[in-house]
C-alpha cells in the first residue's frame, strides 16, 4: 500500500549537466520498499514517478532526475526543484517490477538512460546478500557523455566478482571506443544463460518491447522478464 510522507531534502546536486541527484532523508514511520520500486513526488497536487536509485538497505532516498525535452510535466518538476525545497511530499511505495529475494540463478539488467537508477538499486541491494549469484548490467545511452555513472559502475564490477558492467553506445561517436548499438542486442551476444537468467528492462515502452521481443527470439520465455511498462503501458 502507498502512502503519503514528507522527507527533508539531504542534498542536492548534479551527477552531470543534466542529471539532477536529490537525496531525501528516508521518514521513521515509513515503510521500506523493495529494491526496483519508485516514488511519486507531489508538486501542486500532481504526482511524478522516479525510480529510487538508492537500495533498500541504506538510510536515504535517492533519485536521479533528468528533464524530458517537450515534457510539459518535466518543465513543472525541473521549474519546482530549481527552487532547491528544504523538503519535498511524495507517495510510496509504488511498482511491481523488483527484486525481493536472493535468486538462485543470474540476474540480466538492461536500462537505457536513466532507466539504470532503478537497476542501480537492485543491483546493489543484490550485491549486498552473500547468496546472491551473477549480476550483469547492461546500459545503453545515446551518446557516452550520459554514461553518468559509469565510473562508479566500473569500480563496483572491479570490485566485486559477481557483478559485470557493460556500457552501449548508440549514436556513433568520435570519443568512444566501446560497445556500439543497441543495448538488447549486446545483452543477448555477451550471456550464454539468457533462458535461464531473471531479466529486468527500465527504459521507455518502444524500448522495452523491442528488447523483449528480441530476447523471446533468442528462447527466453517472457514470463521471465520484469518491467514496468508492463503495468503503466500494457500492449494492446
Amino acid at each position: 500500500m502507498s502512502n503519503r510522507w514528507s522527507a527533508r531534502v539531504l542534498e542536492h546536486d548534479f551527477l552531470a549537466a543534466d542529471v539532477r541527484r536529490l537525496t531525501l532523508e528516508k521518514p521513521e514511520q515509513a515503510p521500506n520498499f523493495y529494491a526496483g520500486q519508485y516514488l511519486q513526488l507531489i508538486i501542486d497536487d500532481q504526482r511524478f514517478p522516479y525510480s529510487i536509485a538508492s537500495a533498500p538497505h541504506t538510510d536515504d532516498l535517492e533519485l536521479h532526475i533528468k528533464p524530458t525535452e517537450g515534457s510539459a510535466d518535466s518543465l513543472m518538476a525541473e521549474q519546482y526543484l530549481n527552487e532547491k525545497p528544504a523538503a519535498v511530499d511524495f507517495t510510496y511505495p509504488h511498482g511491481n517490477c523488483y527484486v525481493d529475494s536472493v535468486p538462485e540463478c543470474s540476474v540480466i539488467l538492461i536500462a537505457a538512460a536513466t532507466g539504470v537508477t532503478q537497476m542501480r538499486s537492485i543491483a546493489r541491494w543484490l550485491l549486498a546478500q552473500p547468496e546472491t549469484p551473477t549480476v550483469s548490467l547492461f546500459w545503453g545511452t545515446l551518446t557516452p557523455e550520459e554514461l553518468y555513472l559509469s565510473d562508479e559502475l566500473e569500480s563496483l564490477a572491479a570490485s566485486d566478482h559477481r557483478f559485470q558492467y557493460y556500457p552501449v553506445v548508440s549514436q556513433s561517436s568520435s570519443a568512444w571506443s566501446g560497445r556500439q548499438g543497441l543495448v538488447v542486442n549486446a545483452a543477448i551476444e555477451d550471456c550464454e544463460d539468457l533462458s535461464s537468467a531473471d531479466i529486468y528492462i527500465s527504459g521507455s515502452p518502444t524500448m522495452v518491447y523491442g528488447s523483449l521481443d528480441r530476447l523471446v527470439e533468442q528462447g527466453v520465455n517472457a514470463d521471465r522478464v520484469s518491467a514496468d511498462v508492463f503495468d503503466y503501458a500494457p500492449r494492446q
